[in-house]
């Protein structure tokens, strides 16, 4: 199940429209709380290992050499990625909007662009408000070079 998962996850990203990975469920404490009990580990554990987890994916991503942005939500999943990745610079760049940071990173000689927000930060509308950011950047900066 879970190779074919990494298969699809792979041909999604490679068809250069975004990706979406939603690890939440609706009942994802209670999930996470029977997990714990049965594995007898603190739910702050089970949360490790989550980010861990999804750290993991980000770096199966990093395999595809996609020039593409990457998005994470969840402090713990951008310290697992940078911390599983020695990433040797970070450079900020600006604030998409309130709470959603736009920054450079130097992984080895590769330079990525990721945006990162807080998990609990934000409303529902928020990836499309980042969206809508980006594009509007972006058809700024494609005017801007055919004026130039």
């Amino acid at each position: 199940e879970g190779k074919e998962f990494l298969r699809f996850f792979k041909k999604s990203c490679r068809r250069k429209r975004p990706v979406i990975l939603d690890v939440i469920s609706e009942n994802a404490i209670e999930e996470a709380l029977y997990f714990a009990g049965k594995s007898k580990i603190h739910l702050e554990e089970v949360r490790s290992r989550i980010a861990k987890r999804l750290g993991e994916l980000v770096n199966y991503w990093l395999t595809f050499d996609l020039k593409d942005t990457l998005v994470i939500t969840g402090g713990d999943t951008v310290y697992a990625f940078l911390s599983g990745n020695n990433c040797s610079e970070i450079e900020p760049v600006c604030e998409v909007i309130p709470g959603v940071v736009l920054f450079h990173v130097k992984i080895g000689e590769r330079k990525l662009q990721v945006i990162s927000k807080s998990g609990g930060f934000g409303n529902e509308q928020v990836f499309l408000e980042v969206a809508k950011e980006i594009l509007i950047h972006k058809e700024a900066h494609d005017i801007e070079e055919k004026l130039s």
